[in-house]
């Protein structure tokens, strides 16, 4: 893995913890990722975009169809 791949892995962690998601998914019986507006909900409490995190609940639940975050 190199650097820029391991920076994006570490902010990723820091912004969306697993084990914060993990909670508020549990509080909110799961996603919908077809709901818009839970996975804004969701952002909107972490302040990050609403696709990062689709892509973020995509990783975190083994989705085949997450993306990676690509380096800028």
């Amino acid at each position: 893995m190199d650097i820029e791949q391991e920076a994006n892995l570490f902010a990723i962690e820091l912004l969306m913890p697993t084990a914060f998601l993990k909670r508020d998914l549990k509080a909110m019986g799961g996603i919908d990722f077809s709901d818009d507006r839970q996975i804004d909900k969701l952002a909107k409490r972490y302040r990050v975009s609403t696709s990062m995190m689709a892509i973020r609940l995509g990783q975190l639940l083994n989705r085949p169809d997450a993306k990676q975050p690509e380096g800028k």
